[in-house]
């Protein structure tokens, strides 16, 4: 990628409109009102609006973006990489969150999971891919690539994160825990997103992250979202450190610890690589 253009601020500032704002612009004021004249119930339309401007038109944008600003195109987002980013990605966010749900139910700290007949499971998957795709395009898509292009892989990483946590800091039940939780979930897909040198990794851990607390029906980054897609009931009981309290599985102890770990490993993985420097 070519080097960035000195005023890193005002680049960041025209992709933000770009990617972000023009979608949401186009969502409330061109599309909501379209599909409300079709007579679509609320979710549906929510959905669809959401997939059309979040997962088609935001990633439009951010080619679009890229190719007139650094003349190239965004190979981030390159097909090729589909399947093998994905199938990573999926794993890797399972690997850490379904163990810990596991022995958090041998151990007795989750003392029943039952089975409930979701409500609206498909609106909770489309919303839940639109928000883990804006935020990967946004984050590591535009801030990452404008920040590593002016200085290095590192400083990308770390910057990313801090604004990513500055996004939750509004969250509910947002805690001193949660700093913690959240630089841990944004420097893994820093990473990810360094070591793949594709969205689909990170995107795909994000989305099964995010996705898996909905199913068991836990809080995500300390908001109960679309409580009618869970399909299970949890019951945890014990110390928050452990549970994570209000704020969700992610800002438990064991989750942060576990994170850290895969991001210590991924982190070591890049710097082995040829050619890959701080």
């Amino acid at each position: 990628m070519k080097k960035a253009p000195e005023n890193l601020a005002a680049k960041i500032m025209l992709a933000s409109i770009q990617i972000i704002l023009i979608p949401v612009a186009v969502n409330k004021y061109f599309l909501k009102e379209a599909f409300q004249s079709w007579g679509l119930d609320e979710n549906t339309g929510r959905a669809l609006r959401g997939i059309l401007s979040g997962l088609v038109l935001s990633p439009l944008l951010c080619v679009w973006f890229y190719k007139t600003l650094y003349r190239e195109k965004l190979a981030e987002l390159d097909s090729g990489n589909v399947i093998r980013g994905i199938t990573r990605g999926v794993f890797l966010a399972s690997l850490v969150l379904l163990p810990v749900i596991f022995v958090f139910r041998l151990a007795g700290i989750i003392s029943n999971i039952e089975y409930v007949q979701p409500e609206q499971f498909w609106y909770g998957l489309a919303m839940i891919l639109v928000l883990a795709g804006t935020e990967e395009l946004f984050f590591r898509g535009i801030l990452y690539k404008i920040i590593e292009a002016r200085y290095s892989w590192p400083v990308a990483v770390v910057v990313t994160a801090v604004l990513f946590t500055a996004a939750h800091l509004t969250n509910d039940n947002f805690s001193e825990m949660s700093i913690l939780s959240v630089v841990a979930g944004s420097v893994i897909l820093g990473l990810l997103f360094t070591l793949g040198k594709s969205l689909w990794m990170p995107f795909a851990f994000h989305f099964t992250w995010n996705m898996t607390q909905v199913v068991f029906g836990l809080p995500v980054s300390g908001l109960s979202l679309f409580p009618g897609s869970a399909l299970f009931k949890v019951s945890m009981t014990g110390p928050e450190l452990l549970t994570g309290g209000d704020f969700g599985l992610e800002n438990s102890l064991p989750v942060i610890l576990m994170l850290l770990g895969i991001s210590l490993i991924t982190a070591i993985r890049i710097r082995n690589f040829p050619g890959n420097t701080a």
